[in-house]
């Protein structure tokens, strides 16, 4: 998979510099996968970043300095490269690498703060032994790093530090907890002890022994007073976009959006310029469902070629490996399902781009709890519960009750921490900075894509000046994304009449009639709610959603079931930390039809595949079932 890979050794020099880096580039390499290996190496340091080649500006690297002794590289892609070039004092054309060097040889690690992109940038300095990672204010892509003894590790991949730890590594007990918990980590835990993830907009340096981690930058808001006229909001808000659209979709050809029906998707394809052709707009779903049938109708509008996948009977023990290697358990196995179509997407697309960070923006995640009246305190406890999903009696179904006794009391004192450095003027703004910081960084940005090797991903909603004008807008008239859907009703007059997917419902022109809309949407929500509860709830079903649902596609996959009753018996399996019978009973019962374990089921599958492989075993190479897919593909 592609990323950086490094190590440093300070003061000592390392054994073999030219071993290191041929285990790095084995622990990338996967079957029939070509990836531009771009390399430094000497007797104290080893850096190796293995590249797609999609995105060209980024081939020549590493970047070196005249006296050969400042090296850079750069993972990602930074967008404001004009404006980078007026920050120089003798301002000159070359390559993006280069131009980066130049500004920190100028201006230090400062030079961060000008940078608009989604980043991993790392700096050698030879004759300090001086080590530099930086990245961009949302930590779009994952760092990892870990200190043993003299060395410092580092690398996009947690695989790629494992494969060469001086010592065995152990689980992280509160990391491996949150997962199950919270479904994402906080406060830069994994679930390797002493492997963290590097926090956004981080400054690390590592020099003599020494490691100094700092941030140079802290997300805040600050709402324009008094507030500007509602229409030239609703008109600044779309041309944010449309410019962070136009600035990070430049030069790319080839280029697919997913496409749900929904309103994040629809305000990025209505962003996008309307000559930027060809583009292709991929739907999954059936073709009776809401979601294909919206998205067709979109595409349409706009003459964009539409494809939609229908959901084809994938056993998820087929995927489990092959999803777990990439992720390395940061996300649940069975979500990563569109794995069995990216070679159909490949055909038609090497970037891809969608509505992924949209909702955060625009007021979609102000949730009720973040509005009741209460301090910093009592707002942290209620996120907590939000996010505590799986109740104790759940948990003690996963893990041994002395394990939940000892880590429980972590496990929230970890959530508390996590807002330590943030601030807000209200409740509402401080729980969607660590909401962009801690969930988002995890779920939506920077977790590996599944096919990382195949392409490159473009998020326009995670520009910067675009994020920043979001930081203006108030809560009032983003709550209920009020003031979005007439940004979106703004920019898209040619799908105004196609309703949203998820609610049926048509964006409005103005924040009164878009806010009754969210009302509505909320009463139908506690109807369906209630209705459930009595039992007297009929949902619609779409072709093939009894069969497709993940209930039934575990149930009709023995094989994941002998996987996980294979781990369960295995010498791997602890039962200090899991509950033998516990995990037996939830097996039995789910596969019997008499309970629906699903959920816990395929999670605990995925560390059931991902501990063997990166904690009991030196994850050196891609095992073979983890391989990318080989089976024929159904053509859409």
């Amino acid at each position: 998979m592609p990323g950086i890979s490094g190590i440093i050794n300070s003061p000592p020099p390392l054994n073999d510099p030219n071993q290191i880096v041929s285990t790095f580039k084995k622990v990338h390499a996967l079957k029939g996968v070509n990836l531009i290996q771009r390399t430094f190496r000497s007797n104290h340091c080893v850096i190796v970043n293995m590249l797609t080649g999609i995105i060209k500006t980024t081939l020549d690297q590493p970047a070196s300095d005249p006296t050969g002794n400042t090296f850079l590289f750069l993972e990602g892609e930074i967008y404001n490269i004009k404006e980078l070039l007026s920050h120089l004092s003798q301002p000159q054309d070359q390559p993006l690498c280069n131009t980066l060097l130049t500004l920190f040889l100028e201006r230090g690690t400062d030079f961060v703060s000008l940078l608009d992109g989604d980043f991993n940038i790392v700096i050698y300095q030879k004759a300090e032994r001086r080590l530099i990672i930086l990245n961009d204010y949302l930590s779009c892509k994952p760092m990892y790093y870990m200190q043993q003894g003299n060395s410092l590790l580092f690398g996009s991949e947690k695989k790629s530090i494992l494969a060469v730890t001086q010592q065995p590594p152990a689980i992280d007990s509160i990391g491996l907890l949150q997962t199950f918990a919270h479904r994402f980590n906080v406060g830069g835990k994994t679930f390797v002890k002493g492997l963290k993830r590097l926090p956004p907009a981080s400054r690390l340096e590592y020099h003599e022994g020494q490691l100094k981690l700092t941030r140079y930058d802290v997300m805040r808001y600050s709402v324009s007073k008094p507030t500007p006229p509602i229409h030239s909001l609703v008109e600044e808000w779309g041309d944010h976009l449309k410019r962070a659209s136009t600035r990070r979709l430049k030069g790319k050809e080839r280029l697919i959006i997913s496409l749900s029906g929904g309103l994040d998707s629809r305000a990025a394809i209505c962003a996008i310029p309307r000559d930027l052709r060809p583009l292709s707009a991929w739907t999954w779903g059936f073709p009776d469902s809401l979601e294909v049938i919206y998205a067709t109708e979109i595409a349409n509008r706009l003459n964009i070629d539409h494809i939609y996948q229908e959901p084809m009977a994938v056993p998820l023990s087929e995927i489990l490996p092959k999803v777990v290697w990439r992720t390395e358990c940061s996300v649940l196995f069975s979500d990563c399902r569109s794995i069995a179509y990216h070679r159909t997407m490949k055909e038609h697309a090497d970037f891809i781009t969608g509505g992924w960070l949209g909702t955060v923006s625009s007021g979609s995640h102000i949730y009720p709890f973040s509005l009741l009246p209460g301090n910093r305190s009592q707002l942290i406890e209620r996120a907590y519960r939000w996010y505590r999903r799986p109740s104790n009696a759940w948990l003690e179904q996963v893990f041994n009750k002395e394990f939940l006794h000892k880590n429980l009391p972590g496990l929230k004192d970890t959530f508390f921490a996590s807002f330590d450095i943030l601030e807000g003027e209200n409740n509402a703004q401080l729980y969607e900075i660590w909401d962009l910081y801690e969930r988002q960084t995890r779920m939506t940005l920077s977790t590996a894509a599944v096919d990382s090797h195949l392409f490159e991903k473009v998020e326009l909603f995670r520009d910067r000046k675009y994020m920043e004008f979001t930081q203006t807008l108030p809560v009032r008239l983003r709550f209920g994304q009020s003031l979005y859907r007439a940004m979106i009703y703004n920019i898209g007059p040619e799908i105004r009449d196609i309703p949203n997917s998820n609610t049926g419902l048509k964006v409005g022109r103005t924040i009164a009639e878009n806010f009754s809309k969210t009302c509505i949407t909320m009463g139908l929500k506690a109807r369906k709610k209630l209705l459930k509860k009595a039992g007297l709830y009929k949902q619609k079903r779409y072709m093939g959603d009894t069969a497709e649902s993940i209930t039934a596609v575990t149930r009709q996959d023995l094989k994941l079931r002998h996987i996980i009753q294979e781990f369960v018996h295995s010498n791997d399996f602890d039962p200090s930390i899991f509950n033998k019978p516990g995990i037996q009973s939830m097996l039995d019962r789910h596969y019997q039809g008499a309970a629906d374990y699903a959920y816990p089921l395929c999670y605990f599958a995925t560390f059931a595949t991902g501990l063997p492989y990166f904690i009991y075993n030196r994850p050196c190479h891609c095992p073979a079932e983890a391989e990318p897919m080989s089976w024929a593909e159904p053509n859409s």
